[in-house]
C-alpha cells in the first residue's frame, strides 16, 4: 500500500501504483493539510477575491473574471478542452 503523504512520495511507489494497481491511502496529515487548504479557498472565494486560475482564467485568459456559480461548468468544461495525445503509443514500462 501507498501512503500519501504530500511530502514524500517516490517513482517507485508511483510504478507500484501505476503497473502493479497498487492500493493507496491518503495520511491523515495530507487530509488534514486538504482540508486547511480548502477552508482558505472557500474563505476568499466567500469575499471575493481574485486568485489566479480560480476565479480568472490563466495564461492568456487571465483577465477574465467568473464569477463562483459559473466556476464548477467552467472546471468541467476546462478538462475536456485541455488536448492531450502522444504521437505514438506510451509504452508499458
Amino acid at each position: 500500500m501507498v501512503i500519501i503523504t504530500g511530502k514524500d512520495l517516490t517513482i517507485e511507489e508511483v510504478v507500484q501504483v501505476a503497473r502493479y494497481s497498487d492500493t493507496v491511502a491518503l495520511a491523515e496529515e495530507a487530509q488534514h493539510a486538504i482540508q486547511k487548504a480548502r477552508a482558505y479557498v472557500e474563505e476568499k472565494l466567500a469575499k471575493g477575491e481574485v486568485i489566479y486560475g480560480l476565479t480568472t482564467g490563466f495564461g492568456e485568459f487571465q483577465r477574465y473574471l467568473f464569477l463562483l456559480k459559473t466556476l464548477e461548468p467552467y472546471n468541467i468544461i476546462l478538462l475536456f478542452l485541455i488536448p492531450v495525445e502522444w504521437e505514438t503509443p506510451c509504452p508499458s514500462k
